[in-house]
């Protein structure tokens, strides 16, 4: 959700009557202005390393990130946007994703489809635009993201009993 967000173009709002003050600019009332959550979410500030998969970035340890590190990547992670135009079924997703990713883990053995089915999504080494990323899953932004794979087999396991 962090490194391919669900809506990764900007969330557009309106400036409020009497303007706002952004980042030390002002900006006038009925202007228009948003942040690509994609941007936010590989924003160096807040994900050092922002590009590759890390889960320990989110557990506290010694030779991990601190609790406050932590805290200000908890603070910039927001898939399903903010405030009164957020997500109404954000707590949904949210649950149906944790139940459903856990009992797929539980129950099946997994990876990436081989050959290339398993290279579907990848960046392309020597692309533009931010498409040269080849560990990177690409996005197109449309009103949410349009994706393309990834391909992933599964084995149901055997030492599972019901």
């Amino acid at each position: 959700m962090r490194m391919s967000p669900p809506a990764g173009g900007a969330m557009w709002r309106e400036v409020d009557k009497g303007g706002a003050h952004i980042d030390g600019e002002f900006i006038p009332a009925a202007c228009d202005v948003g942040t690509s959550m994609y941007s936010i979410h590989h924003n160096e500030a807040y994900y050092p390393d922002s590009y590759r998969y890390r889960p320990d970035r989110w557990i506290p340890s010694p030779d991990g990130p601190s609790q406050e590190a932590i805290e200000l990547a908890q603070s910039a992670w927001n898939p399903f946007s903010l405030g009164p135009r957020g997500c109404v079924g954000r707590g949904l997703a949210m649950s149906e994703l944790s139940l459903t990713l856990a009992r797929v883990m539980w129950r099946f053995d997994f990876r990436q489809a081989r050959g290339l089915l398993g290279q579907i999504g990848e960046g392309t080494a020597g692309a533009r635009g931010g498409k040269h990323r080849i560990n990177e899953f690409q996005l197109e932004d449309h009103l949410t993201g349009i994706k393309n794979g990834p391909m992933i087999e599964f084995r149901e396991r055997s030492d599972i009993t019901w």
